[in-house]
Order: structure tokens, then sequence, then C-alpha cells
């Protein structure tokens, strides 16, 4: 973006299809438009000759970013009207007709907006924004840069201005701004289908089945339904959930709930966070602490914790949203939940997602090391112990709750360090793995947690219950 004049050439590919004399980004899609008998297309009221239409089978952005797409009718009917392009957020775009729904054109049509347009000889006129202008739409896209600076619309050709933008921000006139306006780039396309890996779909399922079992076996055993089983229970039902909505991700989302999906995303996200979180600090205090009577209180205490942080980020980012969103000036500072798609902005992720999610991290990695020195100290004060049966019993419990803590941070903490090492280095390899360990991620709690000696035999006592086989028979 500059305020100096910046002039239109013709850019012709010799490999795909071109309008003499019109740039790509002076056409938009007219498909779907109605066609006249001499061959020409009617698009908002206006006429376009069939010498300024033509088949394309790509697209490209202001930052000569190309892709290749199905083949279309493009007319440029920029250079019979300036045109004037104005961003629609994702969750506001209908895909099937091309149009964004989010009521600007209303909006626009009360204010009756002016623009300052300098012509080639150097005067300055006031132009109407409705009726001076062609108001085009363009939806944003991942990974957009956004940029304000000062006003520069130059007439550079008869009935063309050029402003060398992709679109501006949709609030750019409602807004009262008249000396700078904000604008993006695109840097990227979105894709409209996400491919899945190999893999992926028949790991997410298997995952999906061992967690069910996993959630049902604690659910189920008696024993394994403590403090520490419950808040274990909360945090697979969270990952459960975080695993249907992975495996929906390639499901087109309606528009009309795509911010909602998007804000319950994060708080599950969050919210699988804490709990572990949560879990981490339950089996920690469960080691260190001298009285490891559980209060009766404690699983409340918990789920305000886990719950109520995860409520308290999600609601941060939704004020946000709501208070910024329609402010320009605000665009590089709002998380933007369903702006680029359904979830938080390309550039807001490392503030809003990887800030808070790697917080976390860091503290359950400090209280899993804490934890090692605990078990150190332990281990050297139960030497003193003149009863050598009371000794092993207290070591080995507080063993047993060892071995969970390794357990879980094997599970889950590892591979989210790693992530985050892989996050600043950019080693793409170890974030591959990282992700084929979320989608095992059921299959590796199952092994971990229910293929173990103690489990099958507290599974087995259960099945095996006299009560039970009493209170079947009775029912019988």
């Amino acid at each position: 973006m500059s305020d100096h004049q910046a002039d239109w050439e013709l850019v012709e590919n010799s490999s795909r299809a071109y309008i003499p004399r019109c740039d790509f980004l002076q056409t938009v899609n007219i498909t779907l438009s109605q066609r006249l008998q001499n061959g020409a297309y009617i698009y908002q009221d206006l006429e376009v000759p069939a010498k300024w239409t033509g088949e394309f089978d790509y697209i490209t952005t202001q930052n000569n970013y190309f892709e290749i797409t199905e083949s279309h009718l493009r007319g440029c009917v920029c250079r019979l009207k300036p045109c004037i392009w104005i961003c629609c957020r994702f969750k506001d775009w209908d895909a099937s007709n091309g149009k964004c729904t989010d009521g600007l054109m209303e909006e626009l049509s009360e204010i009756n907006p002016f623009l300052k347009v300098t012509l080639r000889n150097g005067t300055v006129v006031r132009k109407n924004l409705l009726k001076d202008f062609i108001v085009l739409r363009d939806r944003m896209r991942w990974q957009d840069n956004w940029e304000e600076v000062e006003y520069s619309l130059f007439e550079v050709r008869p009935s063309f201005c050029s402003m060398g933008y992709d679109c501006m921000h949709p609030n750019q006139f409602t807004s009262g701004n008249t000396e700078s306006f904000v604008a993006v780039f695109h840097e990227y396309f979105y894709h409209e289908h996400v491919e899945l890996r190999p893999g992926q779909k028949e790991l997410m399922l298997l995952s999906w089945v061992f967690l069910v079992i996993t959630i049902a076996v604690y659910l189920y055993v008696r024993k394994l339904r403590n403090l520490h089983g419950k808040c274990f229970i909360c945090y697979m039902i969270t990952s459960f959930i975080c695993f249907i909505d992975l495996w929906l991700g390639p499901v087109e989302t309606p528009l009309e709930i795509c911010a909602l999906h998007g804000y319950c995303s994060y708080f599950l996200t969050m919210a699988k966070f804490t709990w572990l979180l949560s879990l981490s600090h339950q089996m920690w205090k469960g080691f260190t602490s001298v009285n490891r009577v559980e209060s009766q209180h404690s699983f409340l205490a918990y789920s305000v914790f886990a719950w109520g942080t995860a409520a308290l980020l999600t609601g941060i980012i939704f004020l946000i949203d709501y208070i910024w969103g329609a402010e320009p000036s605000k665009v590089n500072w709002i998380p933007g939940v369903g702006w680029q798609n359904c979830f938080l902005k390309y550039d807001m992720m490392t503030a809003y997602y990887h800030g808070p999610c790697n917080t976390l991290i860091a503290v359950n990695t400090a209280l899993f090391i804490w934890t090692i020195f605990s078990i150190i100290r332990v281990k050297l004060s139960l030497r003193h112990f003149s009863d050598h049966g009371e000794r092993s019993r207290n070591l080995s419990s507080r063993m047993q709750t060892y071995a969970m803590f390794i357990r879980l941070f094997v599970a889950m903490d590892i591979q989210w360090t790693l992530r985050i090492i892989s996050f600043f280095t950019n080693w793409r390899y170890i974030n591959l793995i990282c992700i084929y360990c979320d989608y095992c991620m059921g299959i590796i709690m199952f092994v971990l947690f229910i293929l173990k000696r103690s489990t099958i035999r507290l599974l087995i006592e259960e099945v095996s219950d006299p009560r039970l086989l009493q209170y079947s028979f009775n029912s019988v």
C-alpha cells in the first residue's frame, strides 16, 4: 500500500486465458449473470460486452499469488466503471452464489458515503460510493496481511480507479474514518476442501473407539471413580469432543453457526489443557502431600478452575471481537473468529491460542519436574524409617501415583512440548509426528491406562463382584 499513483499494465499470461487490455484484478466472476441476446452480460445493472469477457481457469491476487481453479467466465467490469473492493468475513460469505450476507450494502445506502478521488490532472473530486463505483465483495482468506495507509485513489485511465490492494476492511466506510483506510493483501488462497493426511481417517476412527472404551472402563469401575479418576474422566471427555470436532474438520460448517463453532472449539481446546493441568496438580499434590485424604470439595474446585479458566479465555476473545471487530484500526489486535475461517485469524494464533496453550503446558511440565525432585526427596527421607514394611508401603503408594504421572506426561505433555519446539524452530517433521500422535491419542491412552495390570485387576474384580451378581439374579 502506498500513496503514489499506481498504474495498471497489461499482464499477458501465455499459458492461461486473458481479456485484452484488462488486468485480472479488473475482472469479476459473471458465471451466474444474465446473458443477453447480443452476447453481453448484466452485472449489477451494468452491461458487459462480450469482448470484455473471457474464460479463466486461474485466480490471482494483488501480490501475484496464483492458483489454478475450475474454468469460469469473468467480465472486465472495472474497465467500464470504477470498482471498490470491500472484504467479506468468511462467516458471512455464501459460497454457493458468491455473495456476502453481512448486510453492508444496506448500511451503506443509509449513510450514502462519498470518496475523494484524484483525477489525472491533479484535481480532487468527491464521488458517491454507491453511484459512481461498483462495490465488489471479496472473501477474506488465510494469512491475510492488513495495512493502514492514507487514502490514495487515483484515476489512471478513463472510468477506472486504482488503489493497489485486494480489498478494504468491511467496516471502512461505516466506521466514519475518512483520513485513512485499512486494506488487505491476500497472501494465500483459502482451500475449500481440506485434504486428509494418509491414514488420518482410519487412525481417528480407531482412537475414537478406544477413547470411548477408556471412558467406559473408568465410569464402570468404582475404585477408579476417585478424585484422580473423576479428573481423568473429564479430561478424556473433553478430548473426545475435541476429537469429534477434528473429525468434522473437513465438513463445511453452516454460515449461521460458523463463529459459534469457532468459539466452542476454542473453549473445548482450552478446557482440555486446563483439565490436564488439574489432573497433573491433583497427582502432584497426592504425591507430595503428607495428608493424602481427599476433600469432598476437591473435585468441585478442580471443575471450577478447569471449566472457569476455559470460559474466561473464551469470554476474553469474544469480548475483544465484539468491541473492536467493527474498528478498522484495531484489525491487527482482534482474534477475528470467523474472519478467515471458523477459527482465529492466522496472525492472532500466537497471541490468543499458542500463548495460553504454551503457558499451560509450561506449568504442567514444571509440575512434572517438581515431582521428580519430590520423589527423590521422599526416597531419601524413607531411609530413616525403622519399620521396613511401613517404608515399603509408603514408597509403593507414592510410586503408583508417580507412574500414573509419567504415563500422562508421556501421553500428552511430551508431544505438546515437541510441538512448541517445532513451532519456534520450524521443524516440520516433528510437527507431523505430533499431529499423528493426536490422531492416535485414543489408542495411546487405552494402552497406557487400561492395558496395565492394576486396571485389568480392578476391572475383573468389578465384573466378578458377588454383590453385582446377586443384584442381577434378583432383577431377573
